[in-house]
């Protein structure tokens, strides 16, 4: 018991030094688009429980995304459709649960881990959008040498490439 009080204190003054910035309590969602710095193309959710797309940038509700902060670190939040906002950003994982794959859906929004996502700081133009469960990154996919964009959207392990760096605005 007295270790767990002695961390406990340690934990604070660490706190209060500003070692482990602390979120505030009542953080409010920030409205996005996610434009692909390399596409100029946006994220899309075309409905509840389909994959998420990317197509032209439009300003219409199915391109606006809003973050929510998550208990825990700073930078972790869930991502919710402006188009269906009970539908959150979903990393699938395969039928026993424990194995990611590519698909990111639109999906029920519940708190779950492959729900929250970890915005990276920018690395070249975007900032990186990184599942916590799963640590990959949101990433579009492109063909003929990484040249033409394609619709597809997918949970990629990380490599912060352009095609993993996003512009919000």
């Amino acid at each position: 018991m007295r270790m767990r009080k002695f961390v406990a204190l340690i934990a604070s003054v660490l706190l209060v030094l500003g070692v482990f910035p602390a979120r505030p309590a009542a953080a409010a969602e920030t409205q996005w688009w996610l434009e692909n710095v390399l596409s100029g193309w946006c994220l899309q959710g075309k409905g509840p429980q389909q994959p998420v797309v990317m197509d032209y940038c439009a300003n219409d509700t199915t391109g606006v995304w809003y973050l929510r902060p998550v208990a825990g670190p700073v930078n972790d939040y869930t991502i919710r459709n402006g188009e269906y906002p009970n539908q959150c950003l979903d990393q699938h994982y395969g039928s026993n649960g424990s194995t990611a794959t590519t698909l990111l859906r639109m999906w029920p929004c519940s708190g779950v881990s492959n729900q929250t996502w970890v915005i990276e700081p920018p690395t070249d133009r975007g900032n990186t959008i990184r599942n916590a469960r799963s640590r990959w990154c949101l990433d579009q996919s492109h063909t003929n040498n990484n040249t033409v964009p394609t619709s597809t959207v997918v949970a990629y392990p990380c490599h912060y490439q352009r095609n993993q760096q996003w512009l919000n605005y």
